[in-house]
C-alpha cells in the first residue's frame, strides 16, 4: 500500500509540474526581459552618475585653481601691504582688501569642502591635537571683532578633560572658527563662550575583542590601548537668538535664520550645513539650542582617542609649587579656566569676584605672591570711586602689606597698553594658556630651568624671521612656479622669513637649475606649461637614482608641493610622485614656514 502511495503521489507532483511549465513559460521571457531592462538602466543611471561626478569633480578642480592662483597674490600682497607706513586712509583701504580677500576665501573653501564631502572624496586626518590650543587660535582670530563689540571671549576646560587627544587638529578648528564666528557676529553685548568636557565611551566588550585578537601575552598597540573619547564642546552666546520654527532649518545648505538676517549680517549659509557634516565623519553631531533675544549654545561633539603621549610643559613651572594667587574675575568661565590650569601646577588659588571682596580677602590673608586681576573688574572699581586704575593698584599692593606685589591684569585688546608700574604684567584677552605661563614667571624668584618648548612656543617661534648667518640664510631653496605674480608673492614671503631663493619658470627649466647647482628644497607648482610639477618631481626622483645622471646629487632634495588644486586626490598625487610636503594657495607665511622647517637639511644646518 505504501508503495502504490509513494507512485501515486509522484505522478501527481509530474503532472503538477507540467501544467505549472505550460502556465509559466510564455510568462518567463517577459519578465526576464523586463528585469534585464531594469538592470541595465540601474547600471546605466549610475555609470551615468560616476560620470557625472567626475566631470564636476574635474570642473571643481580647474576652478579651485583658476581662482586661488590670483586669490594667492591677493591675499599675501594685501597683508605685505597692511606692514608697510600708510596713512590713516590707505590703512583703511588696505584692511577692507584684507578682509574682503579673507571673506571669499572662506566663500571657496566653503564650497570645495561641501562638494568633497558630498562626493566622497573627503579625508579626515589623525594627529595629537592640544585641546586648548585649538580653542585658542580660533578665539585668537576673532578677538578683534570682538574687542569692536566689547564682548568677552572666554574658554574653560571641564575638570578630566585630557590636554591632548588624536584627530584631525584643521577641521576641529574649522567648526570651532564657524561656531564663534557666528556667535561674534550675531552678539552685541555680553559674552561668547566655549567650555569643554570629555567621556570615555569605549565599551568593555571591544576591549576584550581588542585583547583577544592580540593575545594577553603581548601588550595592545598604543593607538588600540588608547580609550575612545566623546569630547564635546559647548559654544555659548549672548546674541539675537533663533525662531523655534527656524532651529530645524539651520543645518541645511544655504540657510539662514531670516531673509532678513542675510541682509544685516551677510553670510551664505554653508557654515553650519558643512560644520555638521564634519562632526558626524568624526563620529559625533552638532546640535543648537536657542532662546530669541536671549542667546544660542551649540553643542559639538567628536570621537577622539586619547593621545598615548602627554604635552610637554615649561619646566620652570616646577618652580611654582606652592605659590599663592588671589584671582579678581567676576567671569565664571575664565575663573573655571584658570583652575584648570593653575591647580595641576600645585598653585593655590583664592577667588574673588568683586574688588570690595577682594580688598577683604587681602585685609583677613596679605600673604599671596600675586594677584590676576580682570581689567572689568578694575574699570568698574575706578568709575564707582572716580579714581584711577594706578591709585587702585597700589590699594590693593598696600593690602596686602606686600611691596612689591605682582599683578598679571588681564586687558581687552586696545592699541596701546596703559602706563603701569613694572610690577604689573598686561596680558590681552582672550589669555593664550602659554602667555599666562610665561607672565607667572614674575610672581616669585625662580631657578632657571631649561624650557621644556611645548606646541604653542613652536608655534610663535616660527614666526620669527632668521638672521643672517643663520639655518635660513644658508637653505638652498628654488621656487619652480610659472606665474610671475606669485613668483614675487613666494619671494616677499621667504624674504620676510629669512630666506633667499632662486626662481625656474617651468618643470623644465627646474631640471636645468638643479643640474647647475644643489639645493635643500624646491617649492614646486603642480600646473605649469610643458612639464608640470607632478612629472618634473618623477624625472627628479627617476635620475636622481642613476649615479651617471648629474641629478643623482639630488637624491634628498625636498620637494614641497604649492598648488591651487584643493583636492583629497591632487594631495595623493603629489605623495605618490614623490613630493614630501604640500602646501594650498593662497600660502600663508606660518604654514609656508612650518613646511621649511619640517625640512631634513634645516637639522644639519
Amino acid at each position: 500500500i505504501a508503495l502504490y502511495a509513494s507512485a501515486a503521489t509522484g505522478w501527481v507532483i509530474i503532472c503538477c509540474g507540467f501544467l505549472s511549465a505550460s502556465y509559466l513559460l510564455p510568462v518567463v521571457p517577459p519578465l526576464a526581459a523586463i528585469l534585464a531592462t531594469g538592470l541595465s538602466v540601474t547600471i546605466l543611471s549610475w555609470l551615468q552618475s560616476n560620470a557625472l561626478w567626475q566631470v564636476r569633480s574635474a570642473f571643481l578642480n580647474t576652478m579651485s585653481h583658476e581662482i586661488r592662483t590670483p586669490l594667492n597674490a591677493i591675499v599675501n600682497l594685501s597683508d605685505m601691504l597692511r606692514e608697510t607706513p600708510l596713512d590713516d586712509r590707505q590703512r583703511e583701504f588696505a584692511d577692507i582688501l584684507h578682509n574682503s580677500s579673507q571673506t571669499l576665501l572662506v566663500l571657496i573653501n566653503d564650497i570645495l569642502d561641501l562638494s568633497k564631502i558630498e562626493s566622497g572624496q573627503f579625508m579626515l586626518e589623525d594627529y595629537p591635537v592640544v585641546l586648548h590650543e585649538a580653542i585658542e587660535r580660533s578665539l585668537e582670530m576673532l578677538a578683534p571683532h570682538a574687542a569692536e563689540k566689547g564682548l568677552e571671549l572666554v574658554y574653560a576646560l571641564e575638570p578630566g578633560t585630557p590636554p591632548l587627544i588624536m584627530g584631525d587638529p584643521v577641521r576641529l578648528q574649522q567648526i570651532l572658527l564657524n561656531l564663534l564666528s557666528n556667535a561674534v557676529k550675531f552678539t552685541e553685548a555680553g559674552e561668547v563662550s566655549v567650555r569643554v568636557q570629555a567621556e570615555v565611551v569605549t565599551p568593555a566588550l571591544e576591549q576584550g575583542v581588542r585583547r583577544w585578537f592580540y593575545g594577553s601575552k603581548f601588550p595592545l598597540p598604543a593607538q588600540l590601548a588608547a580609550p575612545t573619547l566623546a569630547i564635546r564642546f559647548a559654544v555659548r552666546d549672548t546674541g539675537i537668538g533663533i525662531p523655534a520654527n527656524r532651529i530645524g532649518q539651520m543645518f541645511k545648505p544655504f540657510t539662514q535664520a531670516s531673509a532678513s538676517t542675510t541682509r544685516k549680517y551677510g553670510g551664505t549659509g554653508l557654515g553650519l550645513s558643512i560644520s555638521r557634516q564634519l562632526s558626524e565623519r568624526m563620529g559625533g553631531n552638532l546640535w543648537v539650542c536657542s532662546h530669541l533675544g536671549k542667546g544660542s549654545t551649540f553643542y559639538l561633539t567628536v570621537r577622539a582617542r586619547l593621545a598615548v603621549q602627554a604635552p610637554l610643559l615649561p619646566g620652570y613651572l616646577a618652580g611654582l609649587s606652592g605659590t599663592r594667587l588671589l584671582v579678581i574675575d567676576g567671569n565664571e568661565t575664565r575663573r573655571d579656566r584658570l583652575i584648570w590650569t593653575l591647580t595641576p601646577l600645585d598653585i593655590d588659588l583664592t577667588l574673588a569676584t568683586t574688588f570690595a571682596e577682594a580688598l577683604s580677602v587681602l585685609s583677613q590673608a596679605p600673604d599671596f605672591d600675586g594677584i590676576i586681576l580682570d581689567e572689568a573688574i578694575l574699570a568698574a572699581h575706578v568709575a564707582l570711586l572716580s579714581s584711577d586704575c594706578a591709585s587702585a593698584l597700589n590699594q590693593l599692593r598696600q593690602s596686602a602689606q606686600h611691596e612689591p606685589l605682582p599683578i598679571i591684569l588681564m586687558s581687552a585688546l586696545k592699541s596701546s597698553p596703559p602706563n603701569f608700574s613694572g610690577d604689573t604684567i598686561i596680558l590681552w584677552k582672550p589669555v593664550k594658556q602659554i602667555a599666562l605661563y610665561h607672565a607667572l614667571r614674575s610672581i616669585r624668584p625662580i631657578t632657571p630651568i631649561p624650557f621644556s618648548s611645548s606646541s604653542s612656543d613652536v608655534a610663535e617661534a616660527s614666526m620669527v624671521a632668521h638672521p643672517l648667518g643663520s639655518p635660513g640664510d644658508r637653505l638652498k631653496i628654488l621656487i619652480a612656479e610659472d606665474n610671475h605674480i606669485n613668483q614675487r608673492v613666494v619671494l616677499r614671503l621667504l624674504e620676510l622669513l629669512g630666506y633667499q631663493a632662486d626662481v625656474a619658470n617651468s618643470g623644465k627649466a627646474a631640471l636645468a637649475a638643479l643640474q647647475k647647482q644643489r639645493y635643500d628644497v624646491i617649492l614646486m607648482d603642480m600646473w605649469m606649461p610643458e612639464l608640470d610639477g607632478i612629472e618634473t618631481t618623477r624625472q627628479i626622483r627617476q635620475l636622481s637614482t642613476c649615479k651617471l645622471n648629474p641629478l643623482s646629487t639630488q637624491r634628498d632634495v625636498w620637494i614641497v608641493a604649492m598648488t591651487a588644486n584643493a583636492m583629497a586626490r591632487d594631495r595623493q598625487r603629489c605623495y605618490a610622485a614623490g613630493m614630501d610636503d604640500y602646501l594650498s594657495k593662497p600660502l600663508n607665511r606660518e604654514a609656508l614656514n612650518r613646511a621649511l622647517q619640517r625640512c631634513p637639511a634645516m637639522n644639519s644646518l
